[in-house]
């Protein structure tokens, strides 16, 4: 008997498949590439794709335009022009980022017009040579208006934290516009827009509110209030501040009665002093006066508005000449009411805001005769546009104004937009020079007295007399 021996099957391998049943295909090693779906769309693209182009990005941003580099090169240039009076730093780095600001179009203008220029060595040598000569001279003739104002000299600090100022601000201005973009919420037109609005609010607040002090509440100060304080000579001071629900009229009668009960009427001159938009009247202006008359004095004043002097001289001005009427027709129906012989000197004064309201008292048909008929003598210090008396008025009313050469106050005009102003000895540039004007306006009260809008005691001795 035959024996037949099959061969061991180890344990790992499949057994074969009977005769008849079904059997799985055999596979193909092949790798055939496989369809896109849905979920690959959101997939990166390969290291080296990334990196070639954030390569070829800050390439391009490396890159500079010619018209970019000269256009803003010349925005630093003009940005850094001496103007009528110094600047602090934060002034100054924003008058350059201002016309920086501004020359924005024309930079955008001309990268679409010449969209793939580059600058190339011989521009970059040229606007870097133009930057070394304009910059120095630039810094001299700051320092010799610091000089001939009376400040001290700045020195490389205060150059260097304008540098680091207006370096700062581009570097935060694009870092705002790449997250707000990146963000999907940007929107180029009305962005620009709201900023540029933004800027002009700002600029206007602290040109206007910065040559008019807000008095603080809280006992008198005599730097803030000065005829809510006692007289050092004797002279009489009256002042009467705002009190809620008070109307205009029933004001004025509490100081000129004020000014009554304190003997006022009895002195030989009264000054009728129109004050800011908040109340404020110089206090050199109350000591010239009684320097100049001594105990002869009396002074009065009232509050017309409590807002900031911006606020009054925008949206507020019929209450302020409103005030400035109702105030002279109660002082002067108390001097009427004197024999001929009796009646003091009637004065009035106004400096910056108070110039103009009071101007209002020989504008308005409600009061021009009378004020005509009363009135000595009228002194406006610094009034704004440089406008004096109608001129119907001026030929019965002795009228001195005091205007300093600096004072942006008196010598700014809307239309130095486009016109050269005829009162200015400054040289003269389209927009530029009215960006300068406003900075002058935030600085006007941070120098010496006798430039910009600062006026010390002698503005009285311009007060003429009858």
């Amino acid at each position: 008997m035959t024996t037949t021996v099959l061969p061991r099957r180890h344990a790992s391998t499949p057994p074969e498949p009977r005769r008849g049943a079904w059997a799985p295909a055999p596979t193909d090693v092949t790798a055939r590439p496989s369809l896109p779906t849905a979920s690959d769309h959101g997939r990166r693209p390969p290291r080296s794709a990334r990196t070639g182009r954030i390569a070829a990005g800050r390439q391009a941003r490396l890159t500079l335009h010619p018209v970019t580099l000269v256009v803003r090169s010349v925005a630093v240039v003009l940005g850094l022009l001496p103007s009528a009076l110094p600047h602090s730093a934060w002034i100054q780095a924003g008058v350059v980022l201002t016309v920086l600001l501004l020359a924005q179009p024309v930079v955008a203008l001309g990268r679409r017009r010449w969209p793939a220029a580059a600058a190339g060595r011989l521009l970059l040598r040229a606007v870097g040579m133009g930057l070394a000569v304009a910059l120095p001279l630039e810094v001299v003739a700051a320092e010799r208006l610091r000089t001939a104002t009376g400040m001290a000299t700045s020195g490389p600090a205060y150059w260097l934290a304008v540098a680091v100022l207006v370096t700062g601000a581009v570097l935060l201005a694009r870092g705002i516009v790449t997250g707000v973009r990146r963000s999907g919420r940007f929107v180029a037109r009305g962005w620009r827009g709201t900023l540029l609005a933004v800027l002009v609010v700002v600029l206007g607040w602290a040109a206007l509110s910065a040559f008019a002090p807000s008095p603080r509440p809280g006992a008198p100060d005599p730097q803030e209030r000065p005829l809510a304080v006692a007289s050092p000579v004797g002279a009489v001071r009256v002042y009467a501040a705002a009190r809620p629900g008070e109307t205009l009229t029933a004001r004025a009668t509490r100081a000129a009665d004020a000014l009554v009960a304190a003997g006022g009427l009895h002195r030989r001159h009264v000054v009728v002093m129109f004050p800011t938009g908040s109340g404020w009247v110089d206090p050199t202006a109350v000591e010239g006066f009684e320097d100049r008359f001594g105990a002869d004095v009396a002074e009065v004043s009232m509050q017309s508005t409590t807002t900031p002097s911006w606020v009054a001289y925008l949206f507020q001005r019929g209450s302020a000449d409103a005030g400035a009427r109702a105030l002279f027709t109660a002082v002067a129906d108390r001097i009427d009411a004197l024999p001929p012989a009796q009646r003091p000197q009637l004065h009035l004064y106004g400096e910056s805001l108070g110039a103009a309201t009071g101007r209002s008292v020989f504008a308005d048909h409600r009061t021009a005769a009378r004020a005509a008929d009363s009135v000595c003598s009228v002194l406006w210090v610094g009034p704004p546009g440089g406008h004096g008396l109608p001129a119907r008025a001026t030929s019965r009313v002795r009228q001195a104004v005091v205007a300093n050469p600096t004072d942006p106050v008196v010598h700014t005009h809307l239309d130095s937009v486009v016109v050269p102003s005829g009162d200015s000895t400054r040289p003269w540039l389209p927009v530029v020079s009215f960006v300068q004007q406003g900075a002058d306006f935030v600085a006007s009260r941070s120098v010496p007295v006798g430039t910009g809008h600062r006026y010390g005691p002698h503005q009285a001795d311009a007060l003429p007399t009858c």
